[in-house]
């Protein structure tokens, strides 16, 4: 029996893997460096990985059958103990009649053949939420993040021909920090001083916002630049609680000591109060329309 596992790397695609011939790992072809698009041959390399080689496909059912074992929990910061809530419901019964073990076996085939993709979808004749299995073939991975927007319009303008736009950010720090300045969504700039930074949360993770600003504070504990995390009322008790998480309270300075909560329609109406004259308006104001995140303040 041949035993020999050969491993070939070719340029401009990720490694592809061979076993007593059958292929059972995809390539990859990347596309500009900014794509990737999934192999459309990975329905008939699957087969021929079960089909062609035993050793494979006994590896890969008892996979199926370790993970059908798993559960999700959440961890206490506090003891460590686990625990689960409605919040996982979602993952407990993923679909009508399914299990955890059921979405964690699917998810270990397509993810033995390459990467497997998950969507929450609403049934067509209304009713709860279910999770359903997204071809591979059908997937485009984008894998860079995307900083232009300057094709996005608003009220009939696009930003990019908006008056007094910057062409570049002032490079007041190291590269790195630089480059997580850049990932910010907003700032307040007073000549090449930056004197606000701001994330806007409407719909998108709260967490992954207070993430790019705790990674600032880390790399410039000193940093004087006040942080403003923006969304809207319905959220506010959400953005209190990520910003006083354990990961979060530890840092020094704690996040919750240089980020404020600003509501959107505290914003809006302040900015209509101020419109006559808002283009003289200083940062200090922004202390009169936000509010502390700190639990002992509320």
């Amino acid at each position: 029996m041949d035993r020999m596992l050969r491993r070939s790397i070719y340029p401009g695609s990720y490694s592809e893997a061979y076993y007593t011939g059958a292929e059972y790992a995809p390539g990859y072809a990347a596309d500009g460096g900014r794509k990737e698009q999934a192999d459309q041959a990975i329905v008939r390399q699957s087969r021929r990985a079960y089909k062609d080689n035993g050793i494979v496909a006994a590896v890969m059912i008892a996979r199926q059958h370790l993970l059908a074992e798993a559960r999700f929990q959440f961890q206490a910061a506090i003891d460590g103990h686990l625990f689960g809530n409605t919040d996982l419901h979602l993952l407990e019964h993923p679909w009508p009649n399914g299990q955890t073990g059921d979405l964690l076996a699917r998810m270990c085939v397509d993810g033995s053949m390459g990467n497997s993709y998950i969507r929450k979808a609403v049934p067509s004749g209304g009713g709860d939420p279910v999770l359903v299995r997204v071809p591979q073939e059908k997937v485009t991975i984008v894998s860079e993040e995307l900083a232009d927007d300057q094709g996005r319009v608003w009220k009939g303008q696009r930003l990019g021909d908006m008056p007094r736009r910057r062409e570049q950010l002032p490079q007041q720090f190291d590269p790195v920090t630089n480059q997580t300045i850049e990932l910010i969504d907003e700032l307040w700039l007073d000549g090449n001083a930056i004197v606000a930074a701001f994330e806007i949360e409407s719909t998108t993770s709260i967490y992954s916002g207070l993430l790019r600003m705790s990674d600032l504070v880390a790399r410039q504990p000193n940093i004087s630049v006040p942080l403003f995390l923006v969304a809207p009322d319905e959220r506010r008790e959400k953005v209190i609680q990520q910003v006083n998480r354990p990961t979060f309270e530890r840092m020094k300075p704690p996040l919750v000591e240089v980020c404020r909560y600003i509501s959107f329609e505290g914003l809006r109406e302040a900015l209509t109060a101020a419109h006559d004259y808002v283009s003289f308006l200083k940062p200090a104001w922004l202390q009169t329309v936000s509010e502390s995140c700190a639990l002992e303040d509320l």
